[in-house]
């Protein structure tokens, strides 16, 4: 399969449209299925430093920043939300909400670590290359879980339907999966220097691709 970018329903409808907030409610689910948000925290514990500022690109409704609340604060690290949606009603006061595009956003430099989750499958490759380039010479550490691009991940959409999935988030399944990641590539789009950067990639057996690159 060559990667395709496609639009997805959720990006194209206003966030309080019904179907737009059905969409998100199936998001939870497949997060839940495919571990996403275990995994990041599984990652990310023995790599957090006191004091760290953790940023998330695509955050969506907080869910991921409530999840790993008690592991920021036993660190003392702070975490701020990036996505064009406008701020959850449960992020926290004192955490900073940006609403800006990331293909707009140009202040990576001030983060140590990098968090994404179901959200590099939606840039094109000239935009993770952007986006690479933005990161500065802080950041020290990238998780990212995103759909592996993998034929069989495919046909299980289509029954997902019988555990009340609906059409479009089945769609935007699809569309993901065929915009997602294998091997090396977001090492490789990202244009993460080798001399610089280590990287490591691993597919659950439920579709997805976990990449984590730590700076030498």
């Amino acid at each position: 399969m060559r990667r395709t970018v496609q639009p997805e329903f959720l990006d194209l409808l206003p966030e309080d449209h019904p179907v737009a907030r059905a969409n998100r409610r199936d998001l939870v689910f497949f997060n839940r299925i495919m571990g996403n948000e275990t995994w990041i925290h599984r990652a990310l514990a023995p790599a957090l430093r006191r004091g760290d500022r953790v940023l998330e690109i695509g955050a969506g409704d907080g869910r991921l920043r409530r999840f790993l609340a008690p592991l920021l604060d036993a660190h003392g690290a702070s975490m701020d939300g990036l996505d064009v949606r406008s701020r959850p009603a449960e992020w926290p006061p004192d955490a900073t909400w940006i609403q800006e595009r990331i293909q707009d956003f140009d202040r990576f430099g001030g983060y140590d670590i990098l968090l994404a989750a179901l959200i590099l499958h939606q840039l094109h490759d000239d935009e993770l290359g952007a986006l690479g380039a933005n990161l500065g010479g802080r950041c020290r550490l990238i998780l990212a879980t995103e759909p592996a691009r993998r034929s069989r991940f495919l046909w299980p959409i289509g029954a997902a339907g019988l555990l009340g999935i609906r059409p479009p988030s089945r769609h935007d399944a699809r569309v993901s999966i065929a915009a997602g990641f294998r091997n090396d590539e977001i090492a490789r789009l990202l244009k993460l220097p080798s001399s610089c950067w280590a990287w490591h990639v691993e597919e659950g057996r439920l579709g997805s691709h976990r990449f984590t690159a730590r700076r030498r």
